[in-house]
């Protein structure tokens, strides 16, 4: 395992994810933090694809939730 350091610290940001969610309910929360690892994952070999994120319980969720994350422009 290579370990490595950012050559520009500076520009990442000092906040995660689960900070940025705010209004969800704590399940919820939870649910979208897991889906969102699995999509997100760095090495490719730990990184779900879409048809196994597909099944995720976040996004088997009632159609009702699921326009919460759906913003009109």
């Amino acid at each position: 395992l290579i370990i490595g350091k950012f050559l520009h610290e500076g520009l990442i940001p000092d906040r995660n994810l689960a900070d940025t969610l705010p209004s969800l309910e704590e399940t919820e929360r939870e649910s979208f933090l897991s889906f969102a690892k699995m999509m997100l994952a760095w090495l490719p070999e730990e990184r779900k694809t879409a048809r196994e994120l597909m099944e995720h319980p976040f996004l088997q969720r009632p159609k009702k939730h699921r326009n919460d994350f759906i913003h009109d422009r």
